[in-house]
């Protein structure tokens, strides 16, 4: 993460408004030892973290980590009752807010996972886990209202993946290859995010490869759109002719997913 050079200027702003306005006092989870326990399924909102503190205690928890700052950190603490993923989600408060997971009691070395506005991890149930959310430095404020949201994360979706059994190749060597992702999930949200794969040809004695990969957005809302790639190989020239393909779509929501497909495809000779 980036440091940014706005932190001077936020202070000087907190000063001048501390002189017109009340004292604004801490939450009462403002250390690790009145985390607040919040459960699976639950938002948490807090109207302000300003007067939230950070004692050198949860600077140290960074080392591992990298956020550019540790700024006005809240803990928590989460139980479930049952093996779950579980999506941590701080996207929703009018700063931006990092999240850091542990295991246990709260060291640098047992950092779990740790990102800006949300992370997902597999947490078993009867585990408890802690968890600081603080400014992180990636907006000017490093306080603000805070939401957290703790909830199951949606499962991964369900792709479906054609690859067309006609290719083209030109004079030149450019393979073009084509075919249709479809994605469906839980809730409707999510997307495919692109596709992979590689064509494999043999004329005379040399092999032939080349690999492709195409970033996508189509949403999982059932529709299949047709994707295309356009690639040449490093070592010799394909040739009309058959050849061997896969092709690999990858889709996310809170979790990923892929489709694989493979088989021999006819490469016919374009006009380019």
């Amino acid at each position: 993460m980036r440091r940014l050079s706005v932190y001077a200027i936020a202070a000087a702003l907190l000063l001048s408004l501390a002189a017109v306005a009340p004292a604004l006092a801490a939450a009462s989870n403002d250390t690790v030892a009145d985390a607040l326990a919040v459960s699976v399924g639950s938002t948490t909102n807090e109207d302000t973290t300003v007067a939230d503190t950070t004692d050198p205690t949860e600077t140290a928890l960074n080392e591992f980590c990298g956020s550019p700052v540790v700024e006005h950190g809240v803990w928590f603490t989460v139980t479930p009752s049952a093996d779950t993923f579980v999506a941590f989600d701080t996207t929703g408060s009018d700063y931006t807010a990092g999240v850091m997971l542990f295991f246990g009691a709260p060291t640098a070395e047992g950092l779990i996972d740790c990102g800006p506005g949300r992370i997902i991890d597999f947490i078993g149930g009867g585990e408890t886990m802690y968890v600081l959310v603080f400014g992180d430095g990636l907006s000017t404020a490093t306080s603000g209202n805070l939401s957290f949201e703790v909830r199951a994360a949606v499962a991964p979706p369900d792709i479906s993946l054609t690859l067309n059994r006609f290719g083209t190749v030109d004079k030149s060597g450019t393979v073009h290859v084509w075919g249709t992702p479809s994605c469906t999930s839980s809730d409707g949200s999510g997307h495919v995010v692109g596709i992979l794969g590689e064509v494999t040809q043999r004329v005379g004695r040399i092999l032939i490869r080349a690999s492709f990969e195409n970033e996508l957005f189509i949403p999982c809302d059932g529709t299949a759109q047709r994707w295309d790639a356009f690639f040449t190989s490093a070592n010799a020239i394909f040739a009309g002719g058959k050849a061997a393909t896969f092709a690999i779509g990858v889709g996310c929501t809170d979790l990923c997913s892929n489709a694989f497909v493979q088989q021999t495809i006819q490469l016919k000779r374009s006009g380019k």
